[in-house]
């Protein structure tokens, strides 16, 4: 799934949701790597593309991202919207 908002591919995996393909857009000016795998968003476990669309597309506020690298490394990231 490609998405305008994100500015990234998305692609559900077994873990979460798989970003790859940056353009310009919300992950990239947050700096969110290459290929980084989003388990959770604000302590919601998230499976689907669309959810993390969807969470990005209307919410305003403190995002609290859990997920990790493509080298397995753990990696949070916080930010506000």
């Amino acid at each position: 799934m490609s998405d305008e908002i994100t500015g990234a591919n998305l692609e559900a995996v077994d873990y979460g949701v798989k970003i790859f393909k940056l353009r310009d857009g919300i992950f990239k000016q947050i700096g969110i790597p290459e290929n980084y795998t989003i388990t959770h968003i604000n302590r919601q476990r998230v499976k689907d593309p669309k959810d993390v669309v969807d969470f990005f597309s209307r919410y305003k506020g403190r995002v609290l991202l859990y997920g990790f690298t493509s080298s397995k490394q753990e990696m949070p990231l916080s930010f506000i919207m």
